[in-house]
């Protein structure tokens, strides 16, 4: 018996994070891999639910698919949690095997949307976890500077200044053209994350962030635009 939606019992009781009920329904056969309308599996109910370690450790125990796709952009439970800021179950996912540079149907792995929604303390845990720095979205051709541009809040840029990720590069064009130092100026202003108040801040760390990008020789500062 599955909802309007399509979700079944056992999706229910992993967003009311009922470890009890989970566990019963599974002992009673519920289908694991039931798929409601977008195609979600229960699995995705706990990881947009905050600190649901246990529901997932017991999902996962029963043979749930970790990285299980939805219909509409190929994402995984992992893409969900990172973009919804839910740093705990990005912990979790990562550490029962979840992969961490699965790619949605644009391109995007767990990194690139937890940047693209502001998500500081996801992108963290990415990073720790090792998450590639070389990764681009498919269909607007931005990698990590130019959603860092758009969405970054200046606290984010210095923790991917820090990071140093390896293969990201100063020099590299979107789609429409641009470098991520003209995203910054042309984009930013208009972006729905872009606090105008931080403005200078926003400015100081996009330059040391353009600054500490790995192997760019002495062109960098030239061609960053902003550093001084």
């Amino acid at each position: 018996m599955v909802d309007k939606h399509g979700k079944t019992a056992l999706h229910w009781a992993c967003v009311a994070k009922d470890v009890e009920i989970v566990r019963i329904l599974l002992d009673h056969g519920a289908p694991i891999e039931a798929r409601d309308i977008i195609g979600r599996t229960p699995i995705w109910e706990a990881a947009s639910v905050p600190d649901s370690h246990e529901i997932l450790a017991l999902l996962i125990e029963r043979g749930a698919e970790i990285d299980s796709r939805d219909d509409g952009y190929a994402r995984t439970p992992l893409h969900l949690a990172a973009y919804q800021g839910k740093a705990s179950n990005v912990r979790s996912l990562l550490g029962f095997g979840a992969d961490i540079e699965a790619k949605m149907t644009t391109g995007r792995t767990p990194l690139l949307s937890a940047i693209a929604y502001s998500q500081l303390s996801t992108l963290e845990i990415l990073i720790e976890g090792g998450a590639r720095g070389d990764v681009v979205d498919t269909t607007t051709g931005e990698g990590i500077l130019h959603l860092a541009a758009r969405f970054a809040p200046p606290e984010m840029m210095r923790k991917l200044r820090d990071a140093r990720l390896e293969g990201v590069k100063l020099d590299s064009r979107d789609f429409q053209g641009r470098t991520a130092a003209e995203s910054f100026r042309l984009e930013r202003p208009h972006s729905y994350f872009a606090n105008v108040d931080d403005e200078e801040d926003a400015n100081n760390a996009f330059n040391d962030l353009c600054l500490r990008v790995e192997d760019l020789g002495v062109e960098s500062k030239e061609f960053c635009g902003l550093c001084s």
